[in-house]
């Protein structure tokens, strides 16, 4: 038995169930219902967008393979695949194994979803830290901010010496192993040229951006407005919680902290809550699509 998973799957359902007897969804779930088909259409929009920006970016990140769109959007897919079955976004590496069928070495692969990340990880950051303290006050603590701070000195300091402390702590490892891990490290410092600073910037916000208004319109179309900044802000800080990886895909963490942030500016939980649980639903909705049609294909070559 796989007992770290086991225990991640257990922890993600006593978080729902906690969740779920806390506020008693079922007592307010009407006005939901009676706005879920909308709601869909937009989580569908939301899924279909994302997945866009991340194709986008990492084709741009290995233009010099001249991948087409078309296939990374398959390898993108299916990466996003193994990422909503994982804890703490770590599936989104699994790219890095795909992208070798297009001729990519798994370090220059795993380098450029490394950089991805990181940048994603830094602007995330510092939108929670910022946003948090201005727009979350009663929320997000000085013990938050100040610990959000040394987490971004460190993140600065790994990009400027990140290769000798790299060495320094894999020196107890195989030298097989540490090869792989400095040339993925080196890939990823290599993939921080100006041009491509400026372009992971503008992505990583475009992809936040989008997915923080998505949130927004599936407010409105329950009949709330918390406001597109609270919810960027919001959507900023449950990016970086849910990398904790004690559950699936951050389930319910991801629900709690968006219940306990929106509810500041006047949204009943249960709301917060029915909406993010129904946009995790619809995810898993699109990857059981995925795989069938996936296990299909290969049916049919058989």
């Amino acid at each position: 038995m796989d007992f770290p998973r086991t225990l991640r799957v257990a922890g993600s359902l006593i978080f729902l169930v906690g969740i779920f007897a806390y506020i008693q969804p079922w007592n307010y779930m009407n006005s939901l219902v009676q706005a879920s088909g909308g709601l869909i259409f937009l989580s569908l929009m939301g899924i279909g967008s994302s997945l866009v920006v991340n194709t986008l970016g990492y084709a741009l990140l290995l233009r010099q393979h001249r991948i087409s769109f078309h296939k990374m959007w398959g390898y993108t897919t299916s990466s996003w695949s193994v990422e909503s079955l994982t804890p703490g976004k770590l599936g989104a590496f699994a790219l890095a194994h795909y992208i070798q069928k297009s001729g990519v070495p798994a370090s220059e692969g795993g380098g450029v979803v490394l950089a991805y990340r990181f940048m994603l990880g830094m602007v995330t950051l510092v939108l929670a830290l910022i946003g948090g303290t201005l727009l979350f006050a009663t929320s997000i603590s000085f013990s938050f901010l100040e610990w959000g701070s040394i987490i971004l000195v460190i993140g600065i300091v790994l990009g400027l010496f990140g290769k000798k402390l790299l060495i320094a702590i894999l020196s107890f490892l195989p030298r097989d192993i540490q090869k792989k891990f400095l040339d993925t490290w080196s890939h990823a410092r290599s993939a921080f040229t100006r041009e491509n600073i400026f372009m992971l910037l503008g992505i990583t916000l475009l992809q936040l951006g989008i997915l923080a208004g998505i949130y927004w319109l599936m407010f409105l179309h329950a009949g709330y407005d918390p406001g597109y900044w609270h919810v960027l802000v919001a959507t900023s800080i449950v990016q970086m919680a849910v990398l904790i990886p004690i559950s699936i895909n951050g389930i319910g963490i991801r629900e709690s902290v968006f219940g306990i942030l929106l509810a500041q500016v006047g949204i009943p939980l249960h709301a917060t809550i029915g909406i993010s649980l129904l946009n995790t639903a619809v995810g898993y909705g699109v990857l059981a699509l995925l795989m069938i049609g996936k296990t299909g294909k290969w049916a049919l070559r058989r």
